[in-house]
């Protein structure tokens, strides 16, 4: 299985080797301006049990969430503006 996340925008893309489970180590790509450069960020074997963690911490011990209301609000946006977008496109050039 391969997987991958690739970001494009209007002045370049990214590209994501392993999104959904990281290595210790992980080299990201961008390019832009017809220039690759390669950036090593730190990865997580753990990357969901942090997650699921801050969520038991906010509903069990009322902790503040890590991830506010608006944030939330804001990907949700972001995430319908992608499909509108997606599907608007599929409509114009259909396969």
């Amino acid at each position: 299985m391969r997987t991958w996340l690739e970001v494009i925008g209007s002045e370049g893309a990214l590209t994501v080797p392993n999104p959904f489970k990281p290595g210790v180590r992980e080299m990201l790509e961008l390019e832009r301006g017809g220039r690759l450069d390669t950036i090593e960020v730190a990865g997580s074997p753990e990357l969901f049990v942090r997650q699921v963690e801050h969520f038991e911490n906010s509903a069990l011990d009322e902790a503040p969430s890590v991830v506010t209301l608006s944030d939330s609000r804001h990907t949700a946006a972001t995430l319908a503006a992608l499909f509108a977008s997606a599907r608007d496109r599929s409509a114009l050039y259909p396969d």
